[in-house]
């Protein structure tokens, strides 16, 4: 039976979807990749006695379970290195700059009224610290491609994670004024904000009617966000360093 490649259709509205020339493409270079090793190895036993016509019959009649390990074998070590490759973000909104008002620091997280969480929470976290003013500044969003604790999320820009955060003015100004970049209903954005010498996490996460709850986590806590589930973050533009 001959096998064809699945064909999708891409609807992420960024135009990077991979084409079915592309994947016949990956396809053809794994497969010829594969049999010139296989060859390779084959001819090696061979030439060592190790693999004969008694030793070849064994293989041959256990040829179901050898494929399957092959595939598992294979799709493995492919998957890992196009998710290597790939990185752990993928930017969002290219087409679009998302510039950020100066702020005076004294902007809180508490005061504003985007959020369905109760203001009197992130008080009780003591959020309510003032922070320095910052000018104007260009922020992006990114798509988490690859899992990991909040460290190694915002650590994973190529700088020290202390240059990935924004103030509590940033983002209440992103929440407000861009909602475009929250996304839709299941979509989770993290900010990393800064009170006093901490660093913290706002999760803000959208429902089905698009009203937005906020929590806040230590940006050292062990919880695991997966991509599978739709996280993103939203940190400064970076002119130093490489997103990886």
């Amino acid at each position: 039976m001959k096998k064809t490649l699945i064909t999708s259709r891409n609807n992420n509205g960024n135009g990077d979807g991979v084409s079915d020339g592309q994947k016949r493409n990956l396809v053809n270079l794994m497969v010829a990749a594969t049999v010139k090793s296989v060859v390779s190895k084959v001819n090696e036993l061979s030439k060592e006695g190790i693999l004969n016509r008694h030793s070849c019959q064994y293989v041959l009649a256990g040829g179901h379970k050898l494929a399957k390990e092959t595939r598992d074998v294979v799709g493995r070590e492919f998957g890992g290195f196009v998710e290597n490759g790939v990185g752990r973000f993928r930017p969002l909104f290219n087409d679009r700059r998302i510039i950020i008002p100066a702020t005076t620091g004294k902007e809180f997280l508490s005061k504003s009224k985007v959020f369905t969480t109760n203001g009197r929470e992130f008080s009780k976290l003591g959020c309510d610290v003032e922070d320095y003013p910052t000018k104007e500044v260009e922020v992006k969003t990114y798509e988490i491609l690859k899992g990991g604790v909040l460290m190694e999320i915002f650590g994973g820009f190529g700088v020290d994670f202390s240059r990935s955060f924004l103030n509590q003015g940033q983002i209440i100004s992103v929440v407000e004024n861009h909602r475009f970049v929250l996304g839709k209903g299941g979509m989770v954005t993290l900010f990393l904000f800064r009170v006093g010498s901490k660093f913290l996490v706002l999760r803000v996460s959208m429902n089905a009617l698009g009203l937005l709850g906020a929590h806040v986590s230590n940006l050292l806590g062990n919880a695991i966000y997966y991509n599978s589930v739709n996280h993103q973050v939203v940190v400064p533009q970076l002119n130093h360093g490489r997103v990886r």
